[in-house]
């Protein structure tokens, strides 16, 4: 299986719940306490940091701030709406996310 990243476990979240980009860095931290009590392993590699609005992984915050809201279907399809208005739509690869971890990150 290939290695996840904090983006790929961030599309899968945002396919559960639609959130603002700072509610889904806190989601991402406490995703990867998680793993690391359940499974003994981190559930990303990506680093997190200690930013003034709390734990934060700078290149998803940095992906994510460029949009103001995020729409999501059913059918891995997300909506994100961009700072100047126009939509764009855009498909999840969570390929990289066993049924197991899935099932943690539901958690």
């Amino acid at each position: 299986m290939t290695e996840m990243r904090a983006m790929d476990v961030s599309e899968y979240i945002l396919r559960k719940q639609l959130t603002g980009n700072l509610k889904l860095q806190k989601l991402l931290y406490f995703t990867q306490a998680y793993f690391l009590i359940k499974k003994g392993v981190p559930c990303f590699s990506d680093k997190i940091y200690a930013w003034d609005s709390g734990p934060t992984i700078p290149a998803v915050y940095r992906y994510f701030s460029r949009f103001t809201l995020f729409f999501a279907f059913p059918d891995d399809i997300y909506i994100v709406e961009n700072e100047d208005g126009t939509l764009e739509r855009r498909r999840y690869n969570t390929e990289t996310i066993s049924e197991y971890d899935r099932k943690l990150i539901d958690e």
